[in-house]
């Protein structure tokens, strides 16, 4: 028995013994070297390539139309009284586009021999032979317009019976509404063909 309880207690004290003289943790050793690179890993697909956009279409600056109106031309209508007669050219440059937001300017020569153009509306004065005596009235040149077509009238202050007219040359210019220049207020077709770059 004696020898049993000194086995242990040499045991018990071998434990200690280890447990007391085991070393305390050191510091953090440095980091080891870098390890090689990797293989590349397999390229990947190119993204599918775009469609080409729609060209816009160019602008475009202001331009000017010549029309002749012969005698011919002109028919009679009514006007509030009035002897009227009109002439309608068809102009398909006159889009709904021009028509909401450009702008429509309008001239007259009576005769292509016309130093100057006159803007629309236009007066002039006349002397009209009734049959018995000399009449002096005023003619008017106005016009208007809608979507592709331009619309020329002429008409006297009297009770005239106005039915025919000489020819006359028209020059309509259409600004679009990207080229028309805001308070522009034109006094005359040489000045808005300078301002425009217009060319006959």
């Amino acid at each position: 028995m004696f020898t049993l309880k000194k086995t242990f207690s040499i045991l018990s004290l071998g434990a200690l013994l280890l447990v007391a003289c085991s070393p305390e943790d050191g510091d953090t050793g440095p980091a080891g070297p870098v390890g090689p690179e990797g293989a590349l890993g397999p390229a990947g697909q190119d993204g599918t390539i775009g469609r080409d956009g729609v060209d816009g279409l160019d602008g475009k600056a202001a331009v000017a139309y010549t029309y002749n109106i012969s005698s011919a031309d002109w028919n009679s209508v009514s006007n509030g009284g009035l002897n009227s007669i009109e002439d309608t050219i068809q102009v398909p440059q006159i889009t709904q586009n021009i028509y909401n937001g450009g702008a429509l300017l309008v001239y007259m020569k009576e005769n292509s021999s016309d130093p100057s153009w006159q803007p629309l509306p236009y007066q002039n004065y006349i002397v009209y032979n009734n049959g018995t005596a000399n009449v002096f009235s005023i003619r008017t040149y106005q016009a208007s317009f809608s979507v592709g077509a331009l619309n020329i009238r002429s008409f006297i202050n009297s009770n005239i019976s106005l039915t025919t007219n000489a020819g006359i040359v028209v020059k309509l210019v259409i600004v679009p509404p990207a080229a028309k220049i805001a308070d522009f207020d034109p006094k005359s077709y040489e000045e808005v063909k300078m301002v425009y770059g217009i060319e006959d």
